[in-house]
């Protein structure tokens, strides 16, 4: 069989190349990592699993002390240096993820417990209901031979730092040892890094990779802008890359199109916490929501941003009352604050009146958002407090805990993908880690708030359900339920970013690319290149 190499023209090159414990967010890393790792199983576009480095499907067994979760995995799966892929190297995956090193956790995998039985046996003990616990692929087996002794060795030199000095020196150790320069054989998926140049990364076939690749010899990433990718794709100079609205609708005939769906959300809750205590009345909670909603609608917010990313969401709320409700404005916000009690100053702000916004110290975006929402707000005597905090606080779940703890009046949040699969947990009352709110159990009838002030009983039963529904179809149903729950009672102003597409030439045949794994290169294994005569 004839082989081919591959040209996929990404955006920039990236800190590192390896990404076992999804610390680094960088989606050019992410994309090398689906190419360099084996999977424990991913999913088709028709929601099938395709197993990966196991030979059955990961099931459930009911616990007194939670759910277990048993993997049986290959017998022939190797690292890219010919050693065995072991439970092992799961085990050791789970001690460097439920470090404090790591600020990028999910509870649910926080709180677990891994059994190995045997070298290809493992078992993990999820103390918490956790919706996707034989569905999550976010398990990954990480070479304890090459990284034990880099492990221990860090763990006995930094013992006695403060913890932000050893996040700081863990981030440069991770840096060197995952970097493009790594000399470690790290790899256990289709390829292996065979040459690193400015601006391009070579991979080559790995010999020890457990499925057979069919005739695609090396993958070429090379760095280019967006517009040197259009021009690139208009001549044929590359097989793949992504474009973004408008630039998509180009060589129809020679690539064909796939949309990602990697659309990033961005929703401001309005903490109720906060709503109740500045308005005891409920009629005067929902006047001001109200008058919010359309102050806001009606003040460019996009505009003021200057996102050209950016749009309306169109299938989630605008603004901070329902789409159902129809929006009809009698008093101005300065009129609501006056009957309240609150008086002006002399430069035109309501005094002893707070509204504050955290955001993490190094985003551009959110600083756009937080200052343009401020110049907003100004116009209607309200100064909002912006407050930068430190990127790793703002990004880890504690600080989703803890947010009504911390005195949230708006909280920001950002997901990537199907909002309806992310917004469960936040709203659900369930995920509640504040002091003033309460987890909904059989003991309070299932009443309980989230960490906005958010309750709904039919929201939290719903979600009760999901959490331990495995059937894909019924699961789906629990989804859009929640979402048209959080659509009617959830306070929020919801954006995203526009579509990105990814062309890939008409030769490559077998792409077989589900838009909820996010990456394009998922099955890169399996595609075949057809040559002309």
């Amino acid at each position: 069989m004839l082989e081919k190499n591959i040209t996929i023209s990404i955006d920039f090159m990236p800190k590192r190349v390896f990404d076992f414990w999804h610390f680094n967010m960088e989606k050019e890393s992410r994309l090398l990592n689906h190419v360099l790792n084996s999977f424990l199983f991913k999913w088709d576009p028709n929601r099938r699993r395709k197993l990966g480095l196991l030979r059955e499907a990961p099931y459930s067994i009911r616990a007194a002390n939670g759910d277990y979760v048993v993997y049986n995995l290959r017998d022939d799966i190797k690292w890219q240096d010919g050693r065995p892929i072991t439970a092992n190297d799961f085990k050791f995956w789970f001690e460097v993820y439920k470090s404090d090193l790591n600020t990028n956790k999910y509870d649910a995998w926080a709180n677990t417990e891994i059994e190995v039985e045997n070298p290809k046996r493992f078992k993990v003990l999820f103390k918490e209901p956790y919706v996707f616990r034989t569905l999550s692929n976010l398990l990954q087996p990480a070479p304890e031979h090459l990284l034990r002794k880099i492990w221990d060795n860090f763990n006995t030199d930094t013992k006695k730092l403060p913890r932000s000095e050893r996040l700081n020196k863990w981030d440069d150790l991770l840096d060197r040892i995952f970097g493009l320069d790594t000399q470690l054989p790290l790899s256990s998926g289709p390829f292996i890094i065979s040459k690193i140049e400015k601006n391009r990364i070579q991979l080559k076939r790995n010999k020890y990779y457990y499925h057979n690749i069919g005739n695609i010899r090396m993958l070429d990433f090379v760095v280019q802008s967006e517009e040197e990718r259009k021009r690139s794709i208009e001549n044929q100079n590359i097989d793949v890359g992504s474009l973004t609205f408008p630039n998509i609708c180009i060589c129809k005939e020679k690539y064909s199109q796939i949309k990602v769906n990697t659309n990033t959300w961005i929703t401001l809750i309005i903490n109720h916490f906060w709503l109740q205590k500045l308005f005891h009345n409920e009629d005067d909670q929902v006047e001001f929501k109200k008058a919010l909603d359309f102050l806001i609608n009606n003040s460019n917010l996009l505009e003021l941003m200057q996102d050209p990313t950016l749009s309306i969401a169109p299938s989630f709320v605008y603004g901070f009352t329902s789409q159902k409700q129809e929006i009809t404005i009698k008093t101005s916000i300065k009129e609501i604050l006056k009957r309240c009690g609150y008086a002006l100053n002399k430069e035109g702000i309501f005094k002893n009146f707070k509204l504050g916004i955290i955001i993490p110290q190094s985003s551009i975006f959110y600083q756009k958002l937080a200052y343009s929402l401020k110049n907003i707000l100004l116009s209607s005597g309200i100064n909002l407090k912006i407050t930068k905090i430190d990127d790793d606080a703002f990004y880890s779940s504690s600080f989703l805990n803890h947010a009504s703890d911390m005195k949230f009046n708006l909280i920001p949040m950002a997901y990537q993908g199907d909002p309806a699969f992310e917004k469960g947990e936040i709203f659900s009352s369930l995920k509640s880690g504040s002091l003033v709110s309460n987890i909904p159990t059989k003991d309070n009838n299932f009443v309980g708030e989230n960490i906005s002030g958010f309750k709904n009983q039919e929201y939290d039963l719903c979600f009760l359900k999901l959490s331990t529904e495995q059937n894909m179809d019924k699961r789906q149903a629990y989804l859009f339920k929640l979402a048209e729950l959080s659509l009617e009672y959830v306070s929020s102003i919801s954006l995203f970013t526009k579509d990105e597409y990814w062309l890939i030439s008409s030769k490559i045949k077998n792409v077989n690319f589900n838009a909820l794994t996010g990456t394009i290169s998922w099955n890169i294994d399996e595609w075949r290149v057809i040559y002309d005569n």
